[in-house]
């Protein structure tokens, strides 16, 4: 079922079909089949055993996925892991919740033909993130993996379909020289969003982080966050740390690793707009994993449309530094994953059962109660 094999220490593809370096032509087939592996690897993204000890738990999750059992696939995830998943519009902080999303998406038909990995380390001496590019039934999905290679379990999912890069992205990669890009474009067609509940709220924040490591992680994204407002593609990309990182743009279906290539996302996707007037809203939840790297989940109104966006953020050195980024726009919630959270996470309160009948002790006693009544009355 799964055409992952080893070589080199690496896990990689049959795409032989496919040519490295070239965009896949923008076509609405771009939905159903993924594009070529890209060649954006920077220096130090991981090899030999970690690429294998992380690819052999996204194995264990197609594994489990195949049995179309919720239950096992729920099971991969660490004790404290987080889903956001390809057609749910919110991150999923618990069991219950991540089991839930399964038991709707498990239950369907996954055949995952052919991937395209990549592993890069993510913090501390068990954190690595592989990125996979995946062939799944007929359509392309981008999931992004954080994974314990320690305890051998997915600490984070993020995944949702393969976007068409829009003409103009496609342009100004070329004009910077990107590996990947060829003149080939074609136009962005229609997302698949819905409003749904995208809302403003305060920074959420789950379990027992430092205070000081709060403040750092507010302080890089603020950073982000103006450079955004000030079009400002340079101030974006500084943001990022050092080496490598790791950016899935909304729009964008290559992966970039480098500096050049993430500002070269941001050289497009910055003066795209007005950010001051189409960013209506932001609700941000705060997560730590494995007391190592945080990650802030953000549910973005734009405009029309909502975000989902998810931020790794590291402490390299005493400097806070967003680690990866992963976007894409609202799914629309099919109605098989809305009844599985209504079946598994708001159940109907059971009915009251029915009074059981009255013993024949019990109707002599009403009975005599009734005449003393009657007595008395009358």
């Amino acid at each position: 079922m799964v055409s992952f094999f080893m070589a080199g220490g690496l896990l990689l593809t049959t795409w032989t079909h496919l040519v490295l370096g070239q965009i896949v032509p923008d076509t609405s087939e771009s939905y159903v089949s993924c594009p070529a592996c890209d060649l954006s690897y920077s220096s130090d993204i991981a090899s030999g055993s970690a690429a294998n000890e992380s690819f052999a738990i996204v194995t264990d999750f197609v594994s489990a996925l195949s049995t179309r059992d919720p239950e096992k696939v729920a099971q991969v995830f660490c004790e404290d892991g987080i889903l956001w998943g390809t057609v749910s519009q919110s991150a999923r902080y618990t069991a219950e919740e991540i089991y839930s999303y399964f038991d709707y998406f498990a239950r369907e038909e996954n055949e995952v033909l052919s991937a395209c990995p990549q592993v890069l380390h993510v913090g501390g001496p068990d954190l690595y993130k592989a990125n996979v590019a995946v062939n799944n039934s007929g359509s392309c999905l981008r999931m992004s993996f954080t994974v314990n290679v320690k305890n051998n379990c997915i600490e984070y999912l993020y995944s949702s379909y393969f976007p068409n890069d829009p003409e103009d992205l496609r342009q100004v990669d070329l004009d910077n020289d990107m590996p990947w890009a060829s003149a080939e474009a074609g136009t962005l067609p229609d997302p698949n969003t819905a409003l749904g509940d995208c809302k403003a709220c305060n920074l959420t924040i789950r379990g027992d982080i430092p205070a000081s490591d709060v403040k750092g992680v507010e302080g890089v994204m603020t950073a982000w966050v103006d450079g955004l407002l000030a079009q400002n593609s340079t101030a974006i990309a500084d943001t990022y740390c050092t080496g490598s990182s790791f950016l899935w743009g909304t729009v964008s279906n290559m992966r970039r690793n480098t500096y050049d290539e993430i500002k070269s996302y941001f050289d497009w996707f910055a003066p795209s707009r007005n950010f001051t007037e189409e960013i209506k809203s932001v609700c941000p939840t705060l997560s730590m994993i494995a007391n190592t790297v945080f990650v802030e989940d953000r549910e973005l109104r734009l405009g029309e449309q909502c975000l989902r966006m998810s931020y790794t953020i590291a402490n390299e050195d005493g400097t806070y530094c967003i680690k990866s980024l992963s976007s894409s726009y609202f799914p629309t919630e099919p109605a098989g994953l809305l009844a599985a959270d209504a079946r598994n996470l708001n159940p109907s309160p059971p009915e009251a059962p029915p009074s059981p009948p009255a013993s024949a002790q019990e109707h002599l006693w009403l009975m005599a109660v009734a005449v003393s009544l009657l007595v008395l009355i009358l």
